[in-house]
């Protein structure tokens, strides 16, 4: 499923996501908004930003692999993977769950629903992070820059502290620990090696996605920043607009990966009880306030997706009562912190 707008491909965010990563470790190392602009940077320097790199990584979490259940890597352990990758490399996992799905089509059905619609709601925000900046640098003057960049910054913080933060808090404490054991437990040794393999993959892309989050964080900080130039907040809203596409396209990336190897892989094992009881988990961790504003973002994600049967789905699987409150906690709640991405919130 795609939203519309501008998407970068996916080769090219990956190659945007190595050159964003080298350029903003060096900002953050001299203090300049370089890209390009102002400093060139050597070899040397970039080189030693780059040994820094783990501490770039550590501004959004600890490594993904090891919050969520996978590989963990100290100076003397081997990643647990090792052995896997020597087997059987992402093709032939690929290949080899496709056939165990197609094996049998019976007992396919998927309750865990919130999780798709979470990240649906992310690729969303981060779609209107980036047309919010565009609007940002559309609209500049000479005078009033510096003010008309201030929601950026609040807009970044919904974006990535509160949507991207809640879908990586419930991933990284209960989702993908839960899938490593329920899918990496199931079947022949292939098998099992396979789900890892995916797995694996996905918590790499899910650790480079990170990354995008903190340099788009700290764009939208620079732009927002009365104390710089106004060229510099030209250059810095131009950054975060590049930023949030590569980020936008990479965790769409990432949803079409779960969607098409992971929900089918959890409708066919795990029974229907185990997947509404790991539904309520999922709601004691949120609380009821944050859920109720996740719900109104997976709601407008759902709508704007067009899909008419992701509409069935979340009047199937949303309680009515819910879904009749949408309007007022989107008033009350949403609006508030949200509505700063379409020019609505203050």
């Amino acid at each position: 499923m795609r939203l519309q707008g501008i998407k970068l491909t996916l080769n090219l965010t990956r190659c945007l996501s190595i050159w964003m990563l080298q350029t903003l470790l060096l900002f953050r190392a001299t203090g300049s908004c370089t890209f390009g602009r102002d400093i060139i940077p050597t070899q040397n320097t970039i080189d030693s930003c780059m040994l820094n790199s783990s501490t770039f990584a550590d501004g959004i979490s600890e490594s993904c692999f090891s919050l969520r259940g996978g590989i963990v890597l100290t100076d003397t352990e081997t990643p647990v993977n090792e052995e896997v990758d020597s087997e059987c490399d992402i093709s032939e996992a690929e290949a080899i769950i496709s056939r165990f799905l197609s094996d049998d089509e019976s007992n396919r059905d998927f309750h865990v629903q919130g999780w798709r619609w979470h990240t649906l709601s992310l690729v969303r925000d981060t779609s209107r992070l980036e047309k919010l900046a565009m609007r940002v640098l559309s609209q500049a003057t000479e005078s009033g820059f510096a003010i008309n960049s201030m929601p950026l910054e609040k807009a970044s913080r919904h974006v990535i502290d509160f949507n991207m933060g809640g879908l990586n808090r419930i991933e990284n404490n209960l989702l993908f620990p839960w899938l490593r054991n329920k899918l990496c437990s199931h079947g022949e040794d292939r098998l099992k090696n396979a789900f890892s393999q995916i797995l694996n993959k996905i918590d790499k892309d899910r650790s480079r996605a990170n990354k995008l989050a903190l340099a788009v964080k700290d764009q939208a900080k620079l732009a927002s920043s009365p104390k710089r130039e106004r060229s510099q907040c030209i250059q810095a809203t131009k950054n975060l607009a590049l930023l949030s596409g590569a980020l936008t396209s990479l965790v769409d990336s990432i949803m079409d990966q779960e969607n098409k190897f992971l929900v089918p892989a959890v409708a066919k094992i795990v029974p229907k009880k185990e997947q509404k009881s790991f539904n309520n988990k999922v709601l004691l961790e949120l609380g009821i306030l944050e859920s109720r504003v996740h719900l109104v973002g997976m709601y407008d994600a759902v709508v704007e997706s067009g899909i008419e049967k992701e509409r069935e789905m979340f009047r199937e699987f949303i309680p009515v009562i819910p879904r009749m409150m949408i309007p007022n906690w989107r008033k009350k709640l949403y609006n508030p912190q949200a509505g700063i991405l379409d020019g609505d919130g203050s």
